[in-house]
């Protein structure tokens, strides 16, 4: 009886959680973003986007190593998602999620915003 109240329990709080699921396929977020502008005035808009997310909190960032890192405000979701700044050149930055990163949910909305951002739209 006691073991199968401990897997009702686990079974219970592995459906609560808002943040990773078993049933769920999540999308690769793979995509690499060109920008026709300078690399610090991208990194600078990649964090003003970040930071005002509803449902992240920024957490780091590097502007040597082109990172930053945002969390989950969800408290019952661990979830850090890096964000990758690149300079291809004086004019040309890139933007993409490291690869640990790609598959964490609601990471779609974290690129929205940033292309948002860098768009004015």
């Amino acid at each position: 009886m006691r073991v199968v109240n401990l897997r009702m329990v686990l079974l219970l709080a592995c459906s609560m959680g808002g943040c990773k699921s078993f049933e769920e396929d999540l999308i690769v977020h793979d995509e690499l973003f060109m920008y026709e502008k300078g690399y610090d005035y991208v990194f600078m808009k990649v964090i003003d986007a970040v930071d005002e997310m509803d449902g992240w909190r920024l957490i780091d960032q590097d502007i040597k190593l082109g990172a930053v890192t945002v969390r989950s405000a969800d408290f019952m979701c661990d979830d850090e998602v890096d964000v990758m700044v690149k300079r291809v050149d004086r004019k040309k930055t890139t933007v993409e999620l490291a690869a640990k990163s790609q598959q964490t949910k609601g990471v779609e909305k974290i690129l929205k915003a940033i292309d948002r951002e860098l768009y004015g739209y």
